[in-house]
């Protein structure tokens, strides 16, 4: 009998435990919810509680519309002030696009190019392998640059002598439109000294999206003659796999390398299977829509520009200062062509940066995918003082982009604290006034400080974990090149958005089989105005958010 009440006891000890656990729990649940309602609170509150009912704003699981069919959409808001109903449109429009993006982070955060690009400890990685390998293309241009390969360097662009005929005139940073010329061939000789694949390189047309680009890069180091690897983006017509080229020194490395790798299996899974690159046929050059003269850009205005850019970047790569190290020593007589020829290629050719389109990509072989074969200038009286102007806005925004970029990192490592703050109250949970428990292991303790100690003492992994995952999906956040993973689709016209409702409805009703496709065109004009007219009595056919 004394057994049986013991253990009875015990039994009660434990639920009194669970329950005082659950208590504690409920408690600072409802203490949050509290603090996260008081901050959700906005300043006219009053005006959208008299406007709840008859507010309209669309689901977050359809497109979004902009903001001329928003206003469209509140018929019954005569008297609600414009601001204010701008400010609801832009708070529903970053409600949406945070919701796309977070939706595709959750998806791909686990994915190797996905952590190459934003978890903080892998791109720094990433980032010295590329500073390495800028290392070894300046010191390849430094020599071709003293064997006077570049001698007849030419950058201008002349309508009496050219080698190709796919030529683009870019207009503006957004238009970009083909010259019709004849096939004129008067000039063979390629002075541009641009980008292009040969009998140097492999190809990999399908580099799966979960193997690390450093697994690749440690079996590559091996072989030799290697000079460098390059990724494309992450292609999503292709499940977000990425092209891969592998350059050598000679035909001779490669060749070897070739036979090396074409059975090779990586992670006892995926083969390689290399192919040989081939030789451009189609080569496109891009032209700006400007000149170097008097009536046209200051050329020794774009010299100190280039000059100050290469500082910068090679700054950045901790890579010496060859240009500026030979117009010191008087190695080359620097003519003002020349020097701006020159400089421009150095940019293209170690940097990935073109500078008249003012983007920096991670290598040359990206910048010719993304920039064509070549960006180059007329040599006559062609002058848009609008692109000028543009380009020198996009100029100076790079450089401030790169000075806050080093400024963000130093302000991330301040808010660690924080983060790890908050890391070590939500994995410690009161059990009684007397006695804490770590969320981790399950271990109890007496005070509270205890429990965090123990959680930095025994749990610093799982806390360096939190802050990288942290730091990775703000990277992701501010990242302006994230739009290319998930495009958006945008509505402008009352008749798309009534053609999605109406389809929206008849997917939530399952009797309705037959659908729209064997009505007769007075039957879907019917519907069509069914529809168009059943939105201003609130519109139940898809859930809608009250602000």
């Amino acid at each position: 009998m004394e057994e049986n009440n013991e253990t009875s006891n015990n039994h009660q000890n434990e639920n009194n435990e669970n329950d005082n656990k659950e208590h504690y729990i409920n408690k600072k649940r409802n203490r949050e919810n509290k603090d996260y309602e008081k901050e959700d609170k906005s300043e006219d509150e009053d005006l959208l509680l008299k406007y709840k009912n008859i507010l309209i704003i669309p689901g977050f699981d359809g497109p979004l519309i902009t903001y001329e069919l928003f206003e469209n959409i509140q018929e019954k808001l005569e008297e609600f002030p414009k601001e204010k109903l701008k400010k609801i449109y832009d708070e529903y429009k970053d409600k949406y696009e945070n919701k796309k993006y977070m939706s595709f982070y959750h998806e791909h955060c686990d994915d190797e190019w996905f952590k190459e690009r934003y978890h903080p400890i892998i791109k720094n990685e990433i980032k010295k392998e590329q500073s390495n390998q800028c290392k070894t293309f300046s010191k390849i241009f430094l020599d071709s640059l003293n064997n006077k390969i570049f001698e007849n360097i030419d950058l201008s662009y002349d309508k009496n002598h050219h080698f190709n005929k796919y030529i683009y005139e870019q207009y503006s940073f957004d238009e970009i439109k083909e010259i019709e010329i004849k096939e004129n061939t008067n000039e063979n000789k390629d002075n541009y000294f641009a980008f292009e694949p040969d009998n140097q390189t492999l190809f990999i047309h399908q580099f799966p999206r979960n193997i690390k680009k450093m697994e690749l890069l440690s079996i590559l180091k091996k072989i030799k003659g290697f000079v460098s690897l390059s990724l494309s983006d992450p292609l999503k017509n292709q499940n977000f796999n990425r092209y891969c080229w592998l350059s050598f020194d000679s035909i001779e490395n490669c060749d070897v390398a070739y036979t090396l790798l074409k059975d090779y299996k990586m992670n006892n899974s995926y083969k390689l299977c290399p192919t040989k690159s081939k030789a451009l046929t189609d080569k496109k050059i891009r032209i700006a829509p400007l000149f170097y003269g008097e009536k046209g850009r200051d050329i020794k205005k774009d010299i100190e520009i280039t000059e100050k850019l290469i500082d910068i970047l090679d700054n950045k790569k901790d890579i010496n200062h060859i240009l500026i190290e030979l117009k010191k020593n008087n190695h080359y007589n620097f003519d003002d062509f020349f020097h701006l020829n020159i400089n421009l290629i150095y940019l293209r050719k170690i940097h990935g940066f073109c500078f008249y389109c003012a983007e920096m990509y991670d290598d040359e072989r990206n910048l010719s995918t993304k920039c064509d074969y070549c960006h180059i200038y007329y040599n006559e009286d062609v002058y848009d003082e609008k692109y000028c102007n543009k380009l020198d806005e996009k100029i100076n925004e790079f450089i401030e982009k790169i000075s806050i970029e080093e400024n963000d990192n130093n302000k991330h490592l301040n808010n660690e604290e924080e983060k790890i703050e908050k890391f070590l109250s939500e994995n410690t949970i009161q059990i009684s006034p007397e006695k804490f428990e770590c969320n981790i292991c399950s271990k109890k303790f007496i005070s509270e400080h205890y429990n965090k100690k123990h959680i930095n003492n025994m749990h610093s992994d799982k806390i360096k974990e939190v802050i990288n995952n942290e730091l990775k999906k703000i990277n992701f956040i501010k990242d302006p090149n994230k739009k290319q993973y998930e495009k958006i689709k945008i509505i402008n016209e009352m008749k798309d958005y009534v053609n999605y409702l109406n389809a929206m409805r008849k997917y939530q009703n399952p009797n309705n089989k037959k659908g729209n496709f064997h009505k007769s065109k007075h039957e879907k004009k019917k519907d069509y105005y069914e529809d168009r007219n059943s939105y201003k009595e609130g519109r139940k056919l898809i859930s809608y958010q009250d602000l």
